[in-house]
């Protein structure tokens, strides 16, 4: 099951065990209870997410990137730099793109790649139009990884 981080505290999440939650900078600080700046304190905030049984974790933070922590280690991804249309629905694409690739058979650090292209690709777009395929193609090929 995939969760809406916010509706959620780490107590409920723990009990639930997600297989996925993607929350954004302000959804994980206050869900560990702590500040979260750079893609480093996300990957730390995101250990702690899955240390309570979240099989895959990944902390979006717009423009600076993503951290994944999970089933497939950890890693960061780069986002491609955009001018932003609209970021309504980047969250959702984000995750629609990583299920998306681990569907399609993916390793899990090509289901983040995805995962980013998506949610870029989302913010080319106006109001709550999804990303476009073209848009998503291009974009996948400028998203950089860390793995750690």
């Amino acid at each position: 099951m995939a969760v809406d981080c916010c509706s959620f505290d780490i107590e409920a999440l723990s009990e639930l065990h997600p297989w996925l939650i993607k929350p954004n900078e302000q959804e994980i600080e206050s869900l560990c209870k702590r500040t979260v700046t750079t893609i480093e304190d996300a990957l730390s905030a995101a250990k702690q997410l899955a240390s309570v049984g979240i099989g895959h974790v990944i902390v979006s933070m717009g423009g600076k990137g993503a951290a994944y922590v999970g089933r497939g280690g950890a890693c960061a991804a780069t986002a491609p730099a955009i001018t932003p249309i609209s970021t309504i629905g980047a969250g959702d694409s984000t995750v629609a793109g990583f299920i998306s690739g681990f569907v399609d058979g993916l390793t899990l650090t090509d289901c983040l790649k995805r995962a980013i292209a998506f949610g870029t690709a989302a913010c080319l777009t106006e109001g709550t139009l999804p990303p476009r395929p073209e848009d998503v193609t291009r974009l996948l090929h400028e998203v950089t990884m860390q793995y750690l």
